[in-house]
């Protein structure tokens, strides 16, 4: 099922999101990104210093959400790679910790995941 929208309510606008091509999607999102990023920094700056810095930072906004299929795309390495330039930081983070996961439970099922011992720690154990 489809995330509910939190920011946008229109069914147009809603519409015209969703039918935006991947790399305008993440064009997007990554200068949402740094707007926001711009954002924090005068929300942290204003109360440091209000006389040089008069302008609170204003809310973040929000990100346009990824398919979910085009999200999982983006664990495969040469995916992700051709749309280098427009991965932003929270995207690549998830992509890390989805790498993450992958490589744990890889490792989980290498080892078998139970706890006998192997034919060489039984031999020691001896």
């Amino acid at each position: 099922l489809p995330r509910a929208p939190c920011t946008h309510t229109s069914a147009i606008i809603i519409r015209l999101l969703q039918s935006l091509p991947l790399i305008s999607i993440l064009q997007k999102n990554k200068g949402i990104k740094a707007a926001n990023a711009v954002r924090s920094l005068k929300s942290l700056n204003h109360p440091m210093d209000p006389a040089a810095h008069p302008d609170a930072g204003s809310e973040a906004a929000s990100l346009i959400s990824l398919d979910p299929e085009d999200l999982n795309r983006f664990k495969i390495p040469s995916f992700a790679a051709s749309f280098h330039d427009h991965i932003y930081a929270s995207l690549a983070k998830w992509i890390a910790d989805e790498d993450i996961k992958d490589r744990e439970s890889s490792n989980l099922k290498r080892k078998g995941g139970d706890d006998k011992p192997s034919v060489e720690e039984a031999r020691l154990l001896k």
